[in-house]
């Protein structure tokens, strides 16, 4: 027992001692009404800072949680930006290659499952940047990118592959009906006006379209509808080839 808590206990017994002395003696009432009020006020002292205590730990919980809430909306940004392509807005190579992952092995699993791809390129897009000016490319890119996402709705997902390319995930949809949007949106952007700067442009682009149907591996399925689309740009570009 430290001295600090022997002092205590003294002090208990004494009160004790003189509050049985005022049982007996009421000629000591004065003598335990000190007592008491020392034993009350310290009682006091310490209800005051067992409050502030109270209250310092609610705030201390308030402020976590704020913090927790704060962290948590940071991280989900973080994984929405790690995911997303900065020019465009749609999902990056990264996440569209998890999002084809994932496809593939639910179509596995489940034969009844299928889904089929587009692989898109703009065409002569090179020349867009060296006769117009980079500004005037990435205006193409957000344009195209974005019109090929409006038009796709819920039949499947779009994201930006790399540079001018983008590759599209159609979702249980035969490969006529995956033929039939592509090759609409094709003539859709060939009559599309973009505008940059006062300066105004068209733009083609080429597809090449492959179906799970026609393997269970990552790879070559990519490499058919990359195939496909040189096909495309080896026949004049402005087309469509699913086969």
């Amino acid at each position: 027992m430290s001295d600090k808590e022997f002092s205590l206990y003294e002090e208990e017994e004494e009160i004790i001692v003189n509050a049985n002395k005022f049982i007996n003696n009421t000629k000591d009432l004065n003598l335990f009404k000190a007592e008491f009020l020392t034993l009350f006020e310290n009682y006091k002292k310490l209800f005051r800072q067992s409050k502030r205590l109270i209250r310092m730990s609610d705030k201390m919980e308030a402020e976590l949680a704020t913090t927790k809430a704060e962290l948590e909306k940071y991280s989900n940004k973080l994984k929405i930006q790690a995911s997303t392509d900065t020019l465009t807005g749609i999902p990056n190579r990264r996440k569209i290659m998890d999002l084809l992952v994932h496809a593939l092995e639910k179509s596995i699993i489940d034969k009844e499952y299928n889904f089929n791809i587009i692989m898109m390129d703009i065409d002569f897009f090179k020349k867009v940047n060296d006769n117009y000016g980079h500004p005037m490319g990435d205006t193409v890119i957000k344009v195209i990118s974005k019109h090929f996402f409006d038009k796709l709705k819920n039949l499947g997902v779009i994201g930006r592959y790399g540079g001018e390319e983008f590759l599209s995930i159609f979702y249980n949809k035969n490969i006529n009906e995956t033929y039939d949007f592509a090759d609409k949106l094709r003539k859709e952007i060939k009559d599309k006006i973009i505008t940059n700067d006062g300066v105004s442009l068209s733009v083609t682009v080429s597809m090449g379209i492959a179906s799970s149907k026609e393997s269970n591996d990552l790879n070559q399925i990519l490499d058919i509808a990359d195939r496909r689309l040189y096909k495309a740009k080896e026949n004049g570009r402005n087309k469509v080839f699913f086969s």
